[in-house]
């Protein structure tokens, strides 16, 4: 009697172990910060969502929790502040950051040499820079920029 149920014990270990290790290999994760100065993060499953702006991660990309930046000040004298998740998928990576303030932030413009795009509905400027691509627009009285290894990178974001 004894020896069935520690195989059926060994059995159960087993099964959850293989569940586990095949687990790994879906984007199950969870994750969310916030703070009382207004930021927030949240990564769900194939999402990401930065001050209410939602982005899908696009396949192989993961998020590098110790680069994650949330509600800091810019330093730039006008009260702005900044929240930023970093994606990574081997030595390729994906920046999104979200500057905000509480008076707005409006009447963007391009960095010098960009082009007017729109990417995902989203009317900005893109820039081709030596090691990728950056793409900034306003949104809502955000400044959302984003720095992706290529277009097709940047776009998947917004699919």
């Amino acid at each position: 009697m004894r020896k069935g149920i520690a195989i059926l014990v060994a059995l159960a270990v087993f099964c959850i172990a293989v569940g586990v290790v095949s687990a790994e290999e879906w984007s199950f994760s969870s994750s969310s910060a916030s703070s009382t100065d207004g930021g927030s993060i949240e990564v769900n499953n194939n999402e990401v969502k930065i001050q209410d702006e939602t982005f899908k991660i696009p396949d192989g990309y993961k998020e590098d929790q110790d680069a994650r930046i949330l509600a800091q000040t810019t330093g730039d004298g006008k009260n702005a502040k900044i929240s930023s998740c970093h994606l990574e998928n081997g030595d390729k990576a994906i920046t999104i950051k979200v500057i905000f303030s509480e008076a707005g932030i409006t009447n963007v413009t391009g960095p010098q040499g960009s082009k007017d795009a729109t990417i995902g509905g989203q009317a900005g400027f893109l820039t081709q820079e030596k090691d990728g691509v950056l793409f900034d627009y306003n949104k809502d009285d955000k400044l959302i920029e984003i720095s992706a290894p290529t277009q097709e990178d940047l776009e998947a974001l917004f699919k």
